[in-house]
């Protein structure tokens, strides 16, 4: 696949605006990295706009997707980022049974445990807010840790939400490892959804995620698993780290879960930190791993086998959906304006990795937070300053992207305004294969999206 860069130009009253075109044989897509508007056509049709020879069609398709505009006051603008939050994760404990290798969270043994007097003045706010609008799709996390540690807490969630006649949904990501059969009971009957952190095989999973005490935990999570589905669990998602030593492992890491009756997982790519530099894979490995991933995923299309990996199909879902609102690889970090955390003493935090104390944004005792977090934008705080980064001029990917996860480059560098390397190397080494796959494969598009394009 080739890609060119079309200068923009005047005709008449219509502006055509700076594009990026990828051509595959005879089949195009041009996009507006500005805003993130796609259109997908024929060369011929590219051919056109490079030799300023536009029909009337064409203009009218061009204007239509934000690639031309006749009034630049009507002209699209970027998705808006209002502070209007929907997803509320509450970091219940800093406690948990594993010791995985590439854990970043710190786990201070002073730190305060979540309470149930607490748990409830959390709902109440939550419960307030949700009353005052009403169209508003909340949805909660549990968080820890390892949440499981605290059941009773979440099913204290659930029972406080029930009394106020309200119902959001409540998600929780665990390790499985402590879900007997009375457990998994206990969160089917109160609609908990689940995301199960599994890396693979026994091999893979038993060294990345062992017990404090270094024995294996894959078979309890397998335990956990059947347990969920006797329960009456349909389906739930999985996360995976994929770390420089499983990288190779991908083909085997794909097979057991398949064996495994799994239908969407999300492989995430371990980002360098100062704990754990040797863990990380390397960004030149990213272009092969992701053709091999899709290897995969085709080899399973074809003998139509559902599996769903989120985090292509997120992006897929950004090329052909602009408003997607993920919340982390839409157009950029939603942290603050699209959820918030909430620790174990109330203090509120643009998202669960950004709990420094100068990025608290206030407190649930406030009568107020939301409003508190809008100030914190207006004001221009540091965590909700934009990304203007030299890295990221004239990339095809910037509007979906905008330099990546704050949180992470925080960690790493002490200021979240720097490049994410490794969503950037992610991100240009995935999105043109996307692009390649629209054109040359819309069924198997359709299916790394579960059919949602």
């Amino acid at each position: 696949m080739k890609s060119k860069y079309i200068s923009g130009y005047q005709k008449g009253k219509l502006k055509i605006y700076d594009m990026i075109a990828f051509v595959e044989n005879t089949e195009c897509m041009v996009i507006r990295p500005e805003v993130g508007t796609v259109l997908g056509m024929e060369q011929e049709l590219l051919e056109k706009i490079e030799k300023h020879t536009l029909t009337d069609e064409l203009t009218f398709l061009m204007v239509q997707r934000g690639l031309a505009s006749f009034d630049k006051s009507r002209d699209v603008s970027m998705c808006s980022e209002m502070v209007r939050p929907e997803f509320f994760l509450i970091d219940l404990t800093k406690k948990c049974n594993l010791a995985c290798k590439y854990c970043f969270r710190e786990f201070a043994d002073d730190y305060p445990e979540m309470t149930p007097e607490m748990i409830n003045k959390i709902c109440d706010s939550l419960i307030e807010y949700w009353k005052n609008n009403p169209s508003l799709k909340l949805s909660i996390q549990a968080w820890g840790g390892e949440p499981l540690i605290c059941l009773s807490l979440i099913i204290q969630i659930r029972k406080r939400f029930e009394e106020a006649n309200l119902f959001p949904q409540i998600v929780m990501e665990t390790n499985a490892t402590l879900i007997t059969e009375d457990v998994a009971k206990m969160l089917f009957e109160n609609h908990i959804e689940l995301g199960i952190s599994i890396d693979g095989n026994e091999k893979v999973h038993n060294l990345q995620r062992p017990f404090i005490g270094g024995q294996g935990s894959l078979e309890k999570v397998e335990r956990g698993i059947t347990n969920l589905r006797s329960a009456g669990y349909q389906g739930f998602g999985t996360i995976t780290v994929v770390t420089k030593y499983t990288i190779k492992y991908l083909p085997e890491i794909i097979e057991y879960f398949v064996g495994l009756s799994l239908n969407s997982i999300k492989l995430n790519m371990m980002r360098k930190n100062s704990r754990n530099l040797d863990l990380a894979p390397d960004l030149d490995e990213f272009d092969g791993y992701i053709d091999e991933l899709l290897s995969c995923l085709f080899e399973l299309y074809k003998k139509r086998i559902p599996l769903v990996e989120q985090n292509i199909a997120q992006r897929m879902l950004n090329l052909m959906h602009r408003p997607n609102n993920n919340i982390c690889n839409a157009y950029g970090c939603h942290g603050g304006y699209r959820m918030l955390s909430i620790d174990s003493i109330g203090k509120v935090y643009p998202c669960e990795l950004s709990d420094y104390n100068d990025y608290c944004t206030g407190n649930v005792d406030d009568s107020d937070y939301i409003c508190m977090v809008n100030n914190a934008v207006k004001n221009n705080h540091e965590y909700f300053k934009e990304k203007n980064l030299k890295e990221c001029a004239g990339c095809p990917w910037w509007y979906f992207c905008r330099g990546g996860c704050k949180a992470a480059v925080k960690y790493n560098t002490g200021t979240p305004q720097g490049l994410d390397k490794t969503e950037c190397a992610f991100n240009k080494a995935l999105y043109p294969k996307l692009v390649s796959v629209l054109l040359r494969d819309p069924e198997f598009a359709q299916y790394l999206t579960n059919g949602e394009i």
